[in-house]
């Protein structure tokens, strides 16, 4: 029986004059996994500039790109929008199935409108809202007043999307907690879009005397903790270690941290590279990376970062939030508190100084990542969303 699936997220995409769609790869790419339905339209805001965003590329023909709001536009504008369009899109196409990726603001809103119309639909939570909430870079006087209001609020309608859901998928285990209906079939991932291909057994074992590489990527804002990060290494400079901090993203904090570094006189020893789309050249930064951290404050789910610097032999320090502990347990990586330099520091000095324990990371967390292939994702997300529609 053929099946059409209408996936509903806040990503944007971007349309030429000839129709064509284009989007971040690593967005594309999670999106291909869902690929065993018949019919897949995409409904998200779209990003009006006058050229193709650097780096995006074209959408295939399987995928039909439909206009939710403007990313552009305020809030309220989006939010009108958005409703409008979906109201128009659910009479116009038949969809068998509409699946949210949350969390964000634009799923929430067509949810209000599908759930009226009886429209099938399931969840899959990404990440943690309420978390996300209170972590925001923001700190405007508005922002700050609403913000426990706005993170309960988050909480009551992820919860309320979950139980009306016919199945829900989570990244990493942590996530379950949003789900009171224990009978609810549940289908726990990790949106790792690293193909078996590109993973590399390395022999990582460091030279004496040579720069230690510290490497970060992700997006530059508060809930990453970079903060703590660079006090940590601040520390590894005052007794005297010989290391350089690399920083990949870019993002609401990048200001702060850069004013960071020339106050403690780092110029010379962090190195902002940017946004990197994903690819060889992002996987190139782990190789030579002698270690990979991850100092995240909250709001994570299971993180691809982490996941493809083990794939890439580069042993991880990440901070005990979402799922991490899961991703990186049996000594597959260190974790230690959030905000926490000083453990953060001691972390990064004993693989400086403990050669058994970093080839242990690196044998461990490359093993680990091997049961994590796109692959094996996408046949299990397959598997159990075929075995709950066809039922």
């Amino acid at each position: 029986m053929k099946k059409i699936l209408g996936i509903i997220n806040a990503s944007p995409y971007y349309q030429n004059q000839n129709g064509d769609c284009f989007m971040q790869p690593s967005e594309l790419k999670s999106l291909e996994m869902f690929g065993f339905f018949d019919k897949i339209f995409l409904y998200k805001p779209r990003k009006y500039t006058s050229t193709i965003p650097n780096g995006w590329i074209k959408v295939k023909k399987d995928f039909i790109c439909k206009e939710l709001c403007k990313i552009e536009d305020s809030r309220f504008k989006r939010k009108q929008n958005t409703k409008i369009n979906i109201s128009k899109y659910i009479h116009d196409i038949d969809i068998d199935i509409f699946y949210f990726r949350m969390p964000n603001y634009e799923a929430s809103w067509a949810w209000e409108i599908i759930r009226k119309e009886n429209i099938p639909f399931f969840t899959e939570l990404h990440g943690d809202w309420e978390e996300s909430i209170i972590n925001e870079d923001s700190n405007s006087f508005i922002r700050k007043l609403t913000r426990k209001y706005r993170a309960e609020k988050a909480t009551q309608i992820v919860e309320k999307m979950v139980n009306e859901s016919l199945f829900v998928m989570t990244i990493g285990h942590k996530l379950t907690k949003y789900i009171k209906d224990k009978d609810k079939p549940i289908l726990v991932t990790t949106n790792h879009l690293l193909n078996k291909k590109y993973y590399v057994k390395l022999d990582k074992k460091r030279k004496q005397n040579e720069v230690f590489k510290i490497l970060f990527v992700g997006d530059v804002q508060v809930r990453k903790g970079l903060l703590y990060l660079f006090k940590a290494f601040k520390l590894l400079i005052d007794k005297g270690m010989n290391v350089q901090l690399d920083i990949v993203g870019s993002g609401a904090s990048e200001s702060i941290l850069k004013a960071y570094v020339l106050k403690q006189n780092m110029k010379n020893k962090v190195i902002f590279h940017g946004r990197i789309p994903h690819g060889n050249l992002l996987f190139q930064f782990f190789k030579d990376a002698d270690i990979f951290v991850l100092p995240s404050v909250g709001a994570e789910g299971v993180p691809r970062v982490t996941h493809e610097a083990m794939a890439m032999s580069c042993p991880v320090i990440a901070t005990d939030v979402g799922s991490v502990s899961w991703q990186l347990e049996n000594n597959c990586g260190i974790v230690i508190p959030p905000k926490d330099e000083i453990s953060l520091f001691n972390s990064i000095k004993l693989l400086i100084e403990s050669p058994e324990v970093y080839d242990k990371l690196v044998e461990n967390g490359y093993q680990r990542s091997l049961k994590f292939t796109y692959e094996k994702q996408k046949e299990s997300i397959e598997k159990f969303i075929l075995g709950q529609i066809n039922e």
